[in-house]
């Protein structure tokens, strides 16, 4: 049974403007519907730095990688290592093992008490893990682009967000696959 928002047309919400290479949507104000983000709008969502959909090829890229080849053909710790990294490792599935043993040995052991995290995994949705990702990107940006006024605090909270947002990631699915 389909819910009644999901029944009726996209555009009846939003206007949708083609361009040569660019799907735009616009709130169509008429419909009462909040947008969280209004900086959101006429933004073109099927292409960015990171993503791109093709609607006539039905294809998801991320970072230049087919998503369903990357479901299909490749191990939870090269996925890993894209996500973290931005980029596929060169070295194979050892390479990315070794660099989530390193991520281990480096950040996640210094959480002693992960037991601790456990109800948080598991009594969650992905959602609700939004604002670390955001700030795991922001840790991700700070060491990657020269800022004019480094803070080494923030720098080293940014860090540790990343690694709480690594750990949650690793230890969900080894609880899952392993419980």
């Amino acid at each position: 049974m389909t819910s009644k928002i999901l029944a009726r047309s996209i555009n009846e919400f939003f206007e949708v403007q083609q361009l040569s290479d660019q799907t735009i949507l616009k709130p169509n104000r008429k419909i009462k519907m909040k947008i969280l983000d209004e900086g959101l709008m006429q933004t073109a969502i099927c292409r960015s730095n990171i993503g791109r959909i093709d609607e006539k090829e039905l294809k998801l890229e991320y970072r230049g990688h087919n998503v369903r080849d990357l479901a299909n053909n490749y191990s939870f710790s090269d996925v890993v290592y894209l996500l973290i990294t931005g980029k596929l490792n060169s070295e194979g599935s050892e390479g990315s093992e070794e660099f989530l043993d390193m991520l281990h040995n480096n950040y996640l052991s210094a959480l002693k008490h992960i037991e601790k995290l456990t109800p948080v995994i598991f009594d969650t949705t992905p959602t609700d893990f939004l604002t670390i990702a955001v700030l795991s990107s922001q840790g991700k940006w700070l060491s990657d682009c020269s800022v004019k006024t480094k803070d080494e605090r923030l720098i080293i909270t940014a860090s540790i967000l990343a690694a709480i947002a690594a750990a949650i990631a690793i230890y969900s699915r080894y609880f899952k696959v392993h419980v």
